[in-house]
């Protein structure tokens, strides 16, 4: 599985091209695999979460899609994060390939045990509400990034409400500028309309682009392409 995970995250990126001109349709099975797949297109959590679970379920596996809110967001972002849990010998474990560069790169337990990526240290912990837990990302032992959530199984019509949220809030990080990020072999690169950053064995390196160059960029690198 881990394997998967991490040929998923090197081949599909993370981006909000759709987010940015607000192009919407009906996201299920059959949407995700034609933009994704045959399209060689990234997308949100909401799409690449939902199609590597579906890729999972065809394999055999059994689990279900999940919502989850990220610690600190605005009540109007709440269950906006899509992931998805697969049982293994019937314990639970957290599966989520759509979160920016926030990637754990194996399916995690539920049992505060750490797992340890190139993108950093990670763990699922139960919190004090009964049935809630917490993902967690730690650099450097700090706490990074965190997002709650409940084992409360979620269908397409949810999916789609975290899509339009995401597109329409005022307080949605994703509908303000391009942003795309993808996993590499020694490390992740980040782009948006004015920087390229890489990280390249731990070591950070960022620099200032123009427009020309983004566009260059997000087709070389993510093989996105805008019109024009």
């Amino acid at each position: 599985m881990g394997r998967l995970m991490k040929r998923f995250a090197l081949t599909v990126p993370f981006e909000n091209l759709d987010v940015i001109h607000d192009t919407t349709w009906h996201l299920d099975e059959n949407s995700l695999f034609r933009k994704i797949v045959e399209n060689d297109r990234g997308g949100m959590c909401y799409e690449l979460n939902p199609l590597f679970f579906y890729i999972l379920k065809g394999m055999g596996f059994r689990g279900q899609m999940i919502a989850a809110t990220i610690d600190g967001n605005d009540t109007t972002m709440q269950n906006t994060h899509i992931a998805s849990v697969v049982f293994h010998h019937d314990e639970p474990y957290l599966i989520d390939v759509g979160f920016g560069m926030n990637l754990p790169l194996q399916p995690l337990p539920l049992t505060g045990e750490w797992v340890h990526s190139i993108t950093g240290n990670y763990r699922v912990v139960k919190t004090d509400i009964c049935g809630t837990y917490r993902f967690e990302k730690h650099k450097n032992g700090t706490l990074k990034m965190s997002y709650t959530f409940t084992l409360a199984a979620i269908d397409e019509t949810a999916m789609n409400e975290a899509r339009d949220a995401v597109h329409t809030s005022a307080a949605s990080p994703f509908n303000k500028a391009y942003l795309m990020s993808k996993l590499t072999d020694q490390g992740h690169m980040t782009l948006t309309e004015t920087s390229y950053t890489t990280v390249i064995d731990g070591e950070k390196h960022k620099k200032d682009i123009d427009q020309e160059t983004f566009r260059k960029l997000s087709q070389q690198k993510f093989s996105l392409h805008f019109e024009g």
